[in-house]
Formats: C-alpha cells, structure tokens, sequence
C-alpha cells in the first residue's frame, strides 16, 4: 500500500495538515507520504490521481488502485487518518 498526502507549503491549511500528520505520527507509528504538487513528480501523480484539491489524503494499492480518500477541508481526524491504515 501507499499512503499519500497532497498539499501546498505555505496555505492557510499547512500548518494544520503538519499539525495533523505529526499527531499520527506520534500516536499510531504511521506516517503519510508528502506529495508536493509543485514538483513535476508531484504534478504527474497529481494528475494521474485527479487530484483538485489540497489537503488530500490517498491509499492507493502497489498497481496503483485508488483504496480511500479524504480531499479538502475540514480536515479528517487522527483517528479518521490511522483507520485508513486498515485493510479487508
């Protein structure tokens, strides 16, 4: 599995979406993978994930299959990010 997060530095909501991904981070041992879309690696996974919203938090399978997603604000919780983290 891959677990992505798409957002801009410097937006009213960065401080937040850092806020939040150190949180689970410190409680669950789980982290996020930071997907800046600003770069062009960023932009090409931006695109193939049709991405139009920041924050967006992504599981995708190893083949690249869309598992969950959260996009936008408000924000989801820590423990709304960690059940990502679960699998059938």
């Amino acid at each position: 599995m891959k677990y992505l997060v798409f957002y801009r530095k410097q937006r009213d909501y960065t401080q937040a979406t850092e806020d939040l991904l150190e949180d689970l981070r410190r409680q669950y041992h789980k982290e996020f993978e930071y997907v800046d879309p600003d770069t062009p690696a960023g932009v090409e996974t931006t695109h193939a994930y049709d991405i139009m919203n920041h924050p967006t938090f992504l599981v995708v399978m190893q083949d690249g299959r869309e598992i969950s997603r959260h996009t936008g604000l408000p924000l989801p919780t820590v423990a709304d990010l960690a059940a990502m983290f679960v699998h059938i």
